[in-house]
């Protein structure tokens, strides 16, 4: 039986008095997930919140906080890439 999942689309909400963020659901503001502290920087505890909330939308969708993704997630590596670990 396949596993359900909340429905998109999920947004990032905090920080929270503990500096961490909720992963809501945008329809009922009910917690999907939530990304704690655990000592990291905040800027990095907030763009993973966003990480996790855009992962609910399709490719292309929006991201947490309204953005436009694009190519989400993907890059281009220069046609070089490794070859000088392959060297050694």
């Amino acid at each position: 039986m396949p596993k359900k999942h909340m429905p998109s689309p999920w947004r990032a909400d905090g920080p929270d008095g503990l500096q961490d963020f909720n992963i809501l659901h945008s329809g009922d503001s009910l917690a999907v997930a939530a990304v704690i502290s655990n000592m990291r920087e905040p800027p990095e505890i907030e763009a993973n919140a966003s990480l996790i909330a855009a992962s609910s939308q399709p490719a292309g969708g929006v991201s947490a906080r309204g953005e436009p993704m694009g190519s989400f997630g993907r890059r281009t590596l220069p046609r070089n890439h490794g070859s000088s670990a392959r060297k050694r």
